[in-house]
């Protein structure tokens, strides 16, 4: 079967058009987007199948991952012998079924996309938080955020600076909405309990939940469901969906529904490694 290399924009105008027609995309367009105009990323084109795929090469480690595959029937045509000399494969559920029994040593991780469509009615507001709009000239804010960010797994990469970096990547690909980062105020003894970091990407008309993470001893009283109905509030104008790739039950309690399922397939000592998708390694 021909295989042939195309040009960035070549490859991104089918990502583009796959990601408005379909939906499938758990990332955000933008970060896709990135990732495939990345100097380290080649693209490719099967003519006789009208099938699109990338592979990025993480150039200090050698590694290889397959960061986007586009067959319009859900079919895999990548040979099975070239898919299993990567190191990681990014794929739609549908496509990797069609190869997921012939592949060697990878670790499968299934992942739902979660949408929301405006059409559930969000829980009334319970009057116990406010909100309190990040003011991105506040280093107490920068301070607050890590503190609420860096106390389930993200180990301790979510540091001050590189929540500026979050926001200076999203300026650099037009999806930052300062409206979109806030916290929760418990009114009761007046201390922030909770973040939510939203990116809009215009090009889907999607906002997207990077970051929604509350205090543990908040959980079950209101505060995340503050936090998710604010989002919803402040994208309802211009979003015609908001999108998130937790799998937090959570998230379907407060109206979010499995709409896509793409998969995550890595080999043990697989890391992924991007600057142009990952600002907490960039300068």
């Amino acid at each position: 079967m021909r295989t042939e290399k195309i040009n960035k924009e070549a490859a991104v105008d089918a990502l583009y058009k796959h990601c408005i027609s379909t939906r499938q995309h758990s990332w955000g367009f933008w970060k896709l987007k990135a990732l495939t105009l990345d100097k380290d990323t080649v693209s490719f084109y099967m003519p006789e199948k009208d099938c699109y795929y990338s592979i990025y090469t993480h150039k200090a480690s050698d590694k290889r991952m397959l960061a986007s595959y586009i067959a319009k029937d859900g079919i895999c045509y990548i040979p099975v012998d070239e898919l299993n000399a990567l190191d990681c494969i990014m794929m739609q559920e549908a496509a990797f079924d069609t190869i997921r029994d012939q592949l060697i040593d990878f670790t499968v991780n299934d992942r739902p996309g979660l949408d929301y469509d405006f059409s559930y009615v969000p829980v009334v507001d319970n009057g116990r938080y406010s909100i309190i709009d990040f003011d991105f000239t506040n280093e107490q804010h920068f301070a607050e955020a890590s503190k609420l960010l860096n106390q389930e797994d993200n180990g301790d990469w979510m540091m001050p600076d590189n929540i500026r970096k979050i926001a200076r990547q999203y300026k650099q690909h037009a999806v930052f909405y300062p409206d979109l980062w806030f916290f929760t105020k418990d009114n009761v003894d007046n201390k922030l309990t909770g973040i939510s970091i939203s990116f809009y990407d215009e090009t889907t008309e999607e906002t997207h939940i990077d970051f929604c993470y509350v205090l543990p001893q908040c959980h079950g009283k209101g505060a995340g469901r503050a936090l998710l109905r604010e989002t919803v509030n402040r994208s309802r104008a211009h979003t015609k969906y908001i999108v998130t790739g937790s799998t937090n039950e959570f998230y379907t309690k407060c109206g979010f529904y499995e709409s896509r399922f793409d998969v995550w397939a890595a080999k043990d000592g697989f890391e992924f490694i991007a600057s142009c998708v990952q600002p907490n390694i960039l300068p």
